[in-house]
């Protein structure tokens, strides 16, 4: 709306340009998100036509140029801890089906009940304790 305005106007370009770049490292696909940061790329180098004083627009268009290999990187990571988990998950399915993981679920039953059973315990021996030497 600010370009329609005034195309000339830097800020809105900057701005652009930044939704422009983020928007591109949304995509998996490396051509679509390299479509957003040729796009963000031409309006960081407006803005810079319009204020070449400006480091903002400098810095926003060296970054730009980086955000190919940034998004190819993200990427790569993405999908190694994609990887990941789906290794941990199929490994845990098949421990948690084994007889001996339910004995474990059991135990911690026994652990909850033994630990109240204890603070019960406490509780009535305190009372028991600031009882007697109230008489």
């Amino acid at each position: 709306m600010a370009l329609e305005v005034n195309p000339k106007k830097h800020e809105a370009l900057w701005c652009l340009g930044n939704a422009y770049t983020s928007q591109g490292f949304l995509y998996a696909e490396a051509t679509k998100a390299q479509e957003h940061f040729d796009q963000a790329a031409e309006c960081f180098q407006k803005a810079l036509a319009e204020d070449p004083t400006s480091e903002v627009y400098k810095k926003a268009l060296e970054m730009t140029a980086k955000a190919p290999a940034l998004h190819m990187e993200l990427q790569r990571q993405l999908s190694q801890q994609s990887a990941l988990q789906q290794l941990s998950t199929s490994s845990e399915a098949p421990a948690s089906s084994a007889p001996g993981k339910a004995a474990e679920g059991g135990s911690d039953f026994y652990y909850d009940l033994a630990g109240w059973g204890i603070l019960g315990l406490i509780t009535v021996g305190w009372i028991f304790m600031s009882r007697s030497q109230t008489k």
